[in-house]
């Protein structure tokens, strides 16, 4: 059963509170995130959620860079095997969990020192196996873990988010959908990581990775294809990091910047609801029949088309 092809757009502006919106001491200037774009889309579903804030906008040029991994092999006519679920989908080559997330050796950058970047990554490191891969965030919904590591600003943000745009929230935090749960496998993992100035003084870290995520299927001999099960995101992100007293003191430390996405083999009902669920308990007729190839490569361009039916 092929996926559907319908676009589907949901736009919403992102309305952090006044206490969110930096002020740079220095330069008496104003920081505040201007919009949010979600694209949804069912078995070929690809999303694009933009969380566009000044101080990325304008970011300079990349100025260093970690690995970037490739496509893995895909086996013709792989079955759905629990025990080796990604077995048959281009992720199999790629690592396992954490070991995915890889930064790149520090070096300075403008004015911050090679320390400074380090503790940058790092930073960026665990925030994004907290948001991605962290059994307790993403399939028991626990924030703790996530809030312990943004400034106090992003946290009342990110709750709010939670609380009244659940949708719009999936960008900062992956969450599986009730009744659903992943296999005992770490999701696989496949990216980069790189860091540059921000226009105010604050050092932004960039990332571009992959996700694939295995879920449990009572039936796997009912199900044709190892995309049932298999569901991959991909976050084009930026975390800008204020650090120092020209900062207000709730916007320092680490924040939630711009956020481009998309997501591959998932139920688009429950991305809706800014939960992933695999494909196969929301199954669309008719649609296309892309190369699958293209969504999982970390080098290629973001799709800007959506297979979500209206």
């Amino acid at each position: 059963m092929q996926p559907s092809a319908t676009l589907r757009r949901v736009s919403a502006v992102s309305d952090h509170p006044s206490g969110r919106e930096r002020r740079n001491k220095v330069l008496g200037k104003l920081v505040s995130p201007l919009l949010l774009i979600v694209i949804l889309g069912t078995l070929a579903y690809f999303a694009r959620d933009d969380l566009r804030e000044a101080v990325t906008r304008d970011a300079a040029p990349v100025v260093s860079s970690g690995p970037t991994t490739t496509p893995g092999a895909m086996v013709p006519d792989a079955v759905v095997d629990l025990a080796a679920p990604f077995t048959g989908t281009h992720a199999a080559g790629w690592a396992n969990g954490d070991a995915g997330i890889v930064a790149p050796p520090a070096a300075p950058i403008g004015k911050h020192t090679a320390a400074q970047v380090a503790d940058a990554y790092a930073r960026v490191r665990t925030l994004l196996i907290a948001t991605r891969l962290d059994r307790a965030v993403i399939e028991r919904h626990d924030l703790a873990p996530v809030l312990a590591l943004i400034s106090p600003d992003e946290r009342a943000h990110l709750l709010k988010l939670v609380r009244e745009k659940p949708g719009t929230a999936y960008a900062q935090v992956t969450r599986i959908a009730p009744g659903f749960r992943l296999l005992p496998v770490a999701p696989k993992v496949s990216g980069r990581m790189w860091a540059a100035p921000g226009p105010d003084g604050e050092l932004i870290v960039h990332t571009d990775y992959l996700f694939a995520y295995a879920f449990h299927a009572d039936a796997p001999k009912k199900l044709a294809d190892v995309h049932d099960i298999v569901s991959v995101d991909r976050f084009q992100a930026a975390y800008p990091l204020y650090v120092g007293d020209q900062w207000t003191v709730g916007s320092r430390g680490l924040a939630f910047g711009e956020i481009s996405s998309y997501h591959y083999s998932m139920a688009c009902g429950a991305l809706k609801r800014g939960e992933l669920a695999p494909a196969h308990s929301e199954q669309t007729p008719g649609g296309t029949k892309d190369d699958p190839r293209k969504f999982y490569d970390p080098a290629a361009p973001l799709p800007s088309e959506s297979t979500c039916p209206g």
